[in-house]
């Protein structure tokens, strides 16, 4: 328990909610923790979410399956993010995507019914948790802004250079990882994998970048 405790408190959900008020409100949660191998669904297209995950440890890939079998890269959950908070937020709830484990994974699940209804926490912890419920939607709504500015690019260098640098500001730096590999960057891009590879090779040649795997290097500043 004291394991999960440390790592809840260091998560978006609970920003600003200390660890005694924390531990205080533990089992009140109702909270449960599940674990998932690499590959395997943790949420399936229409499938109904009335709770709001955790990442404790490992990563998710959040996907959209298109009828012809292929898929596109929605996001990529890290450690301590959260899981499925704007599905639960609907009145549906009903996932519009598919989420599974990039690795072993394991997740902490509170039941959205918990955190939404007065009455079954303390007050200012429930209002401290739906703020940055909120919050993290938000970042959401931006990170989907930032994903259709890539998408309206036709060009597959134009989709390259724009993602590459979103990544270079968030982390503020000229040397960064990504979260994927090629083929999956592929996906995200929703653009062919051998284009990818040949436009960055191409690109390695005129001086705008290095990379080894998914570290990059940008040498020009062209956004």
């Amino acid at each position: 328990m004291n394991n999960v405790i440390n790592l809840l408190a260091k998560s978006r959900m609970f920003s600003h909610v200390s660890k005694e008020k924390l531990s205080a409100i533990f089992y009140d949660l109702q909270g449960r923790v599940k674990c998932y191998h690499k590959g395997e669904t943790v949420l399936c297209e229409d499938d109904i979410a009335d709770y709001i995950g955790i990442v404790l440890q490992g990563s998710l890939f959040v996907t959209k399956l298109f009828l012809e079998g292929e898929y596109s890269l929605i996001h990529h959950l890290e450690p301590l993010n959260m899981v499925a908070a704007d599905i639960a937020c609907t009145n549906t709830k009903k996932s519009p995507y598919f989420i599974y484990a990039k690795e072993e994974t394991s997740i902490f699940f509170i039941p959205f019914g918990i955190i939404g209804k007065q009455g079954k926490i303390d007050e200012e912890v429930r209002l401290c948790m739906m703020n940055n419920i909120l919050k993290t939607i938000a970042h959401e709504n931006i990170r989907k802004y930032y994903k259709i500015e890539i998408l309206s690019r036709k060009s597959i260098r134009e989709r390259i250079l724009i993602y590459l640098t979103i990544q270079q500001k968030i982390k503020k730096s000229d040397t960064f990882s990504i979260p994927f590999n090629r083929e999956q960057l592929a996906q995200y891009l929703c653009v062919n994998r051998s284009a990818l590879s040949h436009e960055l090779s191409l690109m390695q040649k005129e001086g705008i970048l290095e990379t080894k795997r998914n570290r990059i290097t940008m040498l020009k500043q062209l956004y």
